[in-house]
């Protein structure tokens, strides 16, 4: 491996870098002023700060299915081109926004997925075949 992005810790790197720059983005355009007006409001109550911050994982999570609902749709009507990316089809551009979802919720939540992304690559490198007969 002469690149070293293609390394574990060169694309955990990339990945976190691509995240923060993306996640930046997300901020500056808004979509995260709920999170921070919720997190403004009870600063003083981290109970109720934990609960709600949940319910709102809970709504990207569901956001990160609709995603790939919209890739299963496009594929059942033959995968035609993205309306807004044309250059790609329409499973390629829902689930590049199952990316993107999943980049903007880790970086503000802190969680460090592309890690386990890597450690779930090296832990299925020793499972056995099929991952012991399953069909898929």
């Amino acid at each position: 491996m002469n690149n070293p992005i293609l390394t574990p810790t060169g694309l955990v790197e990339a990945f976190n870098e691509l995240q923060s720059s993306h996640h930046n983005m997300m901020v500056k355009q808004g979509f995260w002023d709920n999170r921070k007006l919720v997190r403004q409001t009870f600063s003083h109550a981290p109970f109720t700060l934990g609960i709600v911050e949940n319910a709102m994982d809970c709504q990207c999570m569901a956001l990160i299915h609709t995603e790939v609902s919209e890739a299963v749709e496009s594929i059942r009507h033959g995968s035609p081109p993205d309306d807004k990316i044309p250059e790609f089809s329409g499973p390629e551009a829902e689930l590049a926004d199952v990316f993107l979802r999943i980049m903007d919720v880790a970086q503000d939540r802190k969680w460090r997925v592309i890690e386990a992304v890597v450690a779930k690559i090296a832990m299925n490198a020793g499972r056995e075949k099929m991952h012991g007969g399953k069909l898929f």
